[in-house]
């Protein structure tokens, strides 16, 4: 019957089969928990990584949204008649609070028509030509920060970027080298995830359990290897490496690898157009600054 069955597999080494049945279930385990740790310790490894790439791009958006809203901001709210808004009151504008195109930002036709002196009309106009600014906006180039003029949003996107190198020198190497042995270790651990059910244990066969046995106590001895023993070992080190301050204060580093400081943070923002001081430098040429310095402050008219 079938709790005779249950009695026999469950006999503590008497039944028929019991120790054979035993040892496969000791074996599945222990690969099992070698696999987990493994992945575990490859989390934790990670985790710096992971930090230092979030925080990266979302000081890099902020900086970008920073850079955007002050070239708003720099647009007087009149120079939308250099787009052909006509017939407007700007002066009932800015008695209303819209002294830039930043200003027209988050406005709704409603807003607008509270205001004094602007009508249906005017409202709709100013609103869908200050639209098509934005999105000019958004197609522009937007500089990278300077170590010359580091403002907030700046400082806090250089500090982040700072993070991230540190993380990845630190521990790219050893993440990648251990990353790549994990969908092998997963692949042969799941079929042995099924060698220790009822149906395997009475209809597998001894060969297939002893080769089950075999590879579970193989994949033990993978993780246990003396080269991943070293991996992680080495992983730990420079885990502990990074909890103390670097020895370089953030703004000479970013003065000093400026490149490379740069090249992290368009990597976080790969869909937006940036330039940076080593990008003007080389169109500047052989100009003197000061006429260089004008010749940026020009805006191009092409309508």
């Amino acid at each position: 019957s079938s709790m005779k069955l249950f009695g026999i597999v469950g006999s503590s080494g008497r039944g028929w089969g019991a120790p054979r049945f035993s040892a496969l279930g000791h074996a599945r385990a222990a690969a099992r928990e070698a696999v987990e740790r493994f992945e575990q310790e490859l989390t934790l490894l990670r985790a710096p990584l992971d930090l230092a790439n979030t925080t990266l791009k979302r000081e890099a958006r902020t900086y970008l949204d920073v850079q955007r809203r002050t070239r708003l901001a720099a647009l007087p709210v009149e120079a939308l008649k250099d787009v052909g808004v006509t017939g407007v009151r700007w002066s009932a504008l800015r008695d209303g609070g819209i002294h830039t195109v930043a200003d027209l930002a988050h406005k709704s036709k409603a807003q607008l028509l509270t205001i004094s002196g602007v009508g249906a009309a005017t409202a709709e106009r100013v609103l869908a030509t200050a639209k098509h600014v934005y999105e000019k906006v958004l197609r522009e180039p937007v500089a990278l920060p300077s170590p010359e003029t580091l403002d907030a949003a700046g400082e806090n996107v250089v500090r982040a970027a700072a993070m991230a190198l540190r993380a990845r020198a630190a521990l790219n190497d050893v993440v990648l080298a251990l990353e790549k042995r994990r969908p092998a270790l997963r692949a042969r651990l799941e079929p042995l995830l099924q060698t220790t059910s009822l149906r395997q244990w009475l209809f597998g066969g001894r060969d297939n359990r002893e080769t089950a046995i075999r590879d579970a106590q193989q994949i033990v001895n993978d993780v246990e290897a003396a080269d991943v023993s070293a991996l992680v070992r080495t992983g730990h080190e420079r885990y502990e490496q990074l909890r103390t301050p670097p020895t370089v204060a953030v703004r000479d580093d970013f003065r000093a690898r400026y490149a490379d400081y740069c090249a992290v943070i368009e990597a976080v923002l790969d869909d937006v157009t940036t330039t940076t001081v080593l990008d003007r430098e080389r169109i500047e040429g052989e100009l003197p600054r000061a006429i260089a310095r004008q010749v940026e402050g020009l805006t191009l008219r092409t309508e």
